[in-house]
């Protein structure tokens, strides 16, 4: 029994003498590789400063600060995308004037009467929401008169009166995010979105010729629908708080419709 415990002892110590020595090895060969680390880097310094003097260093240096200037012009149309006020903002207010390019005079040979309109307008109210999504609605007018230029007494009037409600997808901001600012946008909004629309028609004709009857006639009729209508649009900011708009799609009183927008940053309010 006492032999085997002089054993352990043995093996134990041997242990420990060996594990000291593996530390005194360690700190020699690391102060040896910081030694050899220095003078390496030394050495680099010092050919890199003289191949600074050579033709074909100076053309990798060349090489090498265009990358960089590449980077930076990157950098900083990355932080102008990401500080630029001029686009769509969340929680910001939109009011529109619009105008709408839209012709009912289709509606019977006018011939011989004289026509007056109120082209279709609308005025439009817009709330960001989130960074990419807005809510808001609009209400607008039309009103087309027609008076027979023998029978002054024959007039044709037709009025529409549209109230819309809505949400519109602001894509600008993706666009920027999806080609990392690859394609910079800047100053422009570019949208899409619906449109439920609850639209009054309402018809006054007088002393209108009835053929059959061979007599002159009034009519008068009102009508209402409900339509969900798409668009597409897009701002040009022209200052931080006002742009121009174009609007494509019958989620507005026409086709085609224009106009401005004017913006209240969340700021203000």
């Amino acid at each position: 029994m006492r032999q085997v415990y002089q054993n352990r002892f043995f093996k134990m110590s041997h242990l420990l003498s060996l594990w000291k020595k593996t530390q005194i090895f360690l700190k020699r060969l690391n102060g040896k590789v910081k030694f050899q680390g220095l003078v390496f880097l030394k050495i680099k310094e010092f050919t890199f400063v003289n191949d600074c003097f050579q033709k074909g260093r100076n053309e990798e240096i060349g090489l090498f600060g265009q990358a960089l200037l590449k980077s930076m012009m990157s950098c900083f149309l990355l932080l102008i995308g990401l500080l630029a006020s001029a686009q769509y903002g969340n929680h910001d207010w939109y009011i529109s004037p619009k105008i709408s390019f839209a012709d009912f005079s289709d509606r019977n040979n006018w011939d011989g009467y004289s026509i007056s309109k109120v082209p279709p307008i609308s005025v439009g109210v817009e709330k960001g929401v989130t960074d990419f999504l807005s809510l808001g609605s609009f209400i607008g007018i039309s009103h087309d008169k027609y008076v027979n230029d023998t029978l002054s007494s024959n007039i044709h009037r037709y009025s529409d009166m549209v109230i819309g409600s809505g949400g519109m997808v602001h894509f600008a901001g993706w666009i920027e995010q999806w080609t990392d600012y690859s394609v910079f946008l800047g100053d422009w909004d570019i949208y899409a979105g619906f449109n439920v629309l609850f639209k009054w028609k309402s018809t006054n004709e007088t002393d209108v010729w009835n053929e059959e009857l061979m007599i002159f006639e009034d009519h008068k009729s009102d009508s209402f629908d409900m339509k969900l209508r798409p668009l597409m649009g897009v701002r040009y900011f022209v200052t931080d708080n006002f742009c121009m708009m174009l609007e494509i799609g019958y989620a507005n009183m026409g086709l085609v419709t224009t106009g401005v927008t004017f913006r209240i940053p969340n700021q203000n309010y």
